[in-house]
């Protein structure tokens, strides 16, 4: 129907140019009104004319393309203008569908590509977070975002240890260097050269850290926590002078068992023994005049000190 105007001006325009017509002859030229137009000839002639291919973008030199050197990308009203019919169904189809790459964009990430890796704009680093995690789920599952600072050992292998001293050695493997004597259900004592008589090196191992803890001694010995309260709080008890040791094993047993300081651990023995040993040193084989004693508790040590008779 948008077509029948325009044939009706050139139907008016051949008119006027043509011969007029011989008087008389007027009936045999038919007139403009009563000339019959089908209605569809118009829009069938548009719907039938084929589309123009766009030009691929492999054809366009990528100095003329659009979007480089200054040049406007491509909008949408830039295209040729379509029939009302065909322009609905493809802005339906357009709107359906994620907009497909065009020849700019194509040309754009070939500009990008080719520039030197020094020229490119990378995106700023994300700031650290100072609080070690990384949210509620990093916090959950990894151990709230804490390091523990790597050990490093004091004493390098059968290096001598001065008497009273507990040395970290890491990294090696104590079970080449000495034979196991005794075992707790954690720590395991071990001695480099059993039946021997003179001072030597010993380890300990089944601290947290994962080092073993190397020392000097003629005879070394494991005492449970048991021995220890038999003798604390016993008979004889009033007759034996405090030490670091026993403050320190005061104040785990009273967190443990649930007791006072003064007090036995009671039926809660059992647990503390699971994590807790003392080790008795000996500097020299028979008639010591020194002898060292260190608790150990959970993973670590808790006190050491050195008596004398």
């Amino acid at each position: 129907m948008r077509c029948a105007p325009i044939l009706c001006c050139l139907a008016l325009a051949l008119s006027a140019c043509g011969i007029a017509p011989e008087p008389g002859a007027e009936g045999d030229v038919p007139t403009l009104s009563g000339l019959e137009l089908a209605d569809e000839a118009g829009q069938a002639e548009i719907a039938a004319r084929p589309a123009e291919a766009a030009p691929e973008a492999a054809d366009t030199p990528l100095s003329e393309a659009a979007g480089v050197g200054g040049r406007p990308a491509a909008t949408p009203g830039d295209a040729a203008p379509e029939g009302w019919l065909l322009g609905f169904f493809r802005n339906r189809a357009d709107a359906a569908s994620a907009p497909a790459p065009t020849a700019a964009d194509r040309a754009r990430d070939s500009v990008l590509a080719s520039l030197p890796a020094e020229s490119r704009v990378a995106p700023p680093d994300a700031p650290a977070d100072e609080s070690g995690g990384t949210g509620f789920f990093s916090g959950l599952f990894g151990g709230g975002g804490a390091t523990v600072p790597s050990a490093r050992s004091e004493v390098g292998p059968n290096e001598a240890v001065p008497f009273g001293a507990l040395a970290r050695l890491c990294g090696v493997d104590v079970g080449r260097l000495a034979s196991a004597i005794e075992r707790h259900e954690r720590y395991r004592l071990y001695d480099s050269a059993p039946g021997q008589t003179g001072p030597r090196n010993w380890y300990i191992t089944g601290f947290d850290d994962g080092c073993a803890r190397q020392f000097t001694a003629a005879l070394a010995l494991f005492g449970t926590v048991e021995t220890h309260e038999s003798l604390r709080y016993g008979a004889a008890a009033g007759d034996l002078p405090m030490t670091a040791t026993d403050e320190a094993y005061k104040d785990v047993k009273s967190r443990i068992c649930r007791v006072g300081r003064s007090q036995p651990c009671g039926s809660r023995l059992g647990r503390l023994d699971r994590t807790s040993v003392f080790v008795t040193v000996y500097e020299r084989f028979g008639g010591n005049a020194r002898w060292m004693n260190a608790f150990l508790h959970d993973g670590d040590v808790a006190a050491t000190d050195i008596a004398s008779n």
